[in-house]
């Protein structure tokens, strides 16, 4: 069994659950984290964990250009983003990462969770207009909860999802 963790973070949320996926793995054969900007050689690993912020309503633009890349994996998606992780928005991510990955690949499954919001993206928001959505106090809710994740839920529960992952395909599921 050959694992690679894959991330792009921006504020240090994905990285953090990529090295909770990485330490779920740590006996694998072959295990290694790195950030997506370094990677060349994928043909050793059996399984590629990838893990994205998103970027409105999209995985970043570096994980895009990324995915088409990939051939005849196992694939894991994760990710971490500013809205709900239950919302429509972090369902259409994951749909929307899918499709830029090639047929040969094989999806298995998928992880989000709340994360914060970049400071960059928190001063165009401050500079809109009062009435804006996005300074909403529902929105500006949703921030401050962010602001707390990945907590320690989160983790173990990327963990036990990536762990299921390569067990149930062990027992050939």
């Amino acid at each position: 069994m050959s694992i690679l963790v894959l991330y792009n973070s921006e504020t240090g949320n994905t990285k953090k659950i990529a090295n909770a996926i990485y330490e779920e793995f740590h006996d694998a054969d072959i295990m290694e984290t790195k950030n997506l900007k370094d990677v060349t050689l994928l043909d050793k690993y059996e399984y590629v964990f990838i893990g994205f912020f998103v970027d409105k309503g999209y995985p970043d633009e570096i994980t895009m250009e990324f995915l088409p890349k990939i051939r005849n994996k196992k694939i894991g998606l994760f990710s971490t983003l500013g809205a709900y992780p239950y919302s429509l928005q972090a369902f259409k991510v994951f749909a929307r990462a899918s499709k830029m990955l090639d047929e040969s690949n094989k999806v298995e499954g998928c992880f989000i969770c709340q994360g914060r919001v970049s400071e960059e993206s928190l001063k165009r928001i401050a500079a809109l207009p009062p009435d804006d959505p996005k300074r909403s106090k529902k929105s500006t809710l949703r921030r401050e909860i962010g602001m707390t994740h990945p907590d320690e839920e989160d983790i173990l529960n990327a963990k036990k999802i990536f762990k299921q992952i390569v067990e149930r395909d062990l027992k050939g599921f």
